[in-house]
C-alpha cells in the first residue's frame, strides 16, 4: 500500500514530516500484528493510524475497520492520585468527627 497523493498532501499542508519509524509502520502494515514503542510526542498516535487513514480512504467502508486501544496511563495516574487525595480526606474527616463525638 502506499500513501495516497491527497493524504501526503494533508500531511505537508500541515507542515508535518513523516518520521522513520511511522514510513516503516506504513510500510509493514499488511502485517496482521505490529507493535511500536516510540517515547512520548514522536508521533505514535499517527504512525498507528496512518494506515488505516490510507485504507478506508482507498476502501471506504461502514464496517469496523480498526480497533484502538489506548492505554491511557496519564489517566490511570491522575486517577490513582485523586483515589488517594479521597481516601485520605475521607479518613481525616472520620478521625475529626470521631473526636468530636
Amino acid at each position: 500500500m502506499h500513501i495516497p497523493d491527497k493524504i501526503s498532501k494533508w500531511i505537508r499542508a500541515k507542515n508535518w514530516t513523516l518520521h522513520e519509524h511511522q514510513i516503516r509502520m506504513f510500510k509493514s502494515s499488511e502485517c496482521s500484528a505490529q507493535l511500536l514503542i516510540a517515547p512520548t510526542g514522536s508521533g505514535k498516535t499517527l504512525a498507528g493510524f496512518l494506515p488505516t487513514i490510507a485504507d478506508l480512504y482507498l476502501n471506504p467502508s461502514q464496517k469496523l475497520h480498526t480497533l484502538y486501544i489506548s492505554p491511557l496511563k496519564a489517566l490511570a495516574s491522575d486517577m490513582t492520585l485523586r483515589s488517594a487525595w479521597k481516601i485520605e480526606r475521607e479518613t481525616q474527616n472520620s478521625l475529626l468527627k470521631k473526636n468530636k463525638g
